[in-house]
């Protein structure tokens, strides 16, 4: 249970990714090109990079701390779009392991 616990903080407080890794990420060869936007809530960073010879894009939401809210890839040659990181919903669903393994008694496996 504490491990749960241990993540569910860790998840709902740490900021994760940053801007500025970002930034320091950029510089590898595999990326093109890292734009940042303001949106109502912080910063959005997208990213445009190669992965095995395609062209994907990375989106980045942050909060107004820099904490990441949400990340997202697009294959650009189909336009698939894949959540990879949603702060709220890892909260969530966390938090249903965690009363889930109230309820049954169990120790919780991670």
């Amino acid at each position: 249970m504490k491990e749960l616990i241990d993540q569910l903080y860790y998840i709902a407080y740490s900021p994760l990714v940053t801007p500025a890794c970002l930034i320091a990420n950029v510089k590898l060869p595999e990326y093109q090109s890292l734009t940042f936007e303001k949106n109502g809530q912080g910063l959005a960073a997208i990213m445009e990079c190669t992965l095995d010879g395609k062209v994907v894009e990375f989106r980045y939401y942050f909060d107004e701390q820099d904490h990441l809210s949400r990340a997202i890839s697009i294959d650009r040659a189909t336009d698939h779009t894949k959540v990879i990181f949603d702060r709220a919903q890892e909260v969530k669903d966390l938090e249903s392991r965690i009363v889930r393994n109230r309820m049954t008694g169990e120790s919780a496996a991670v």
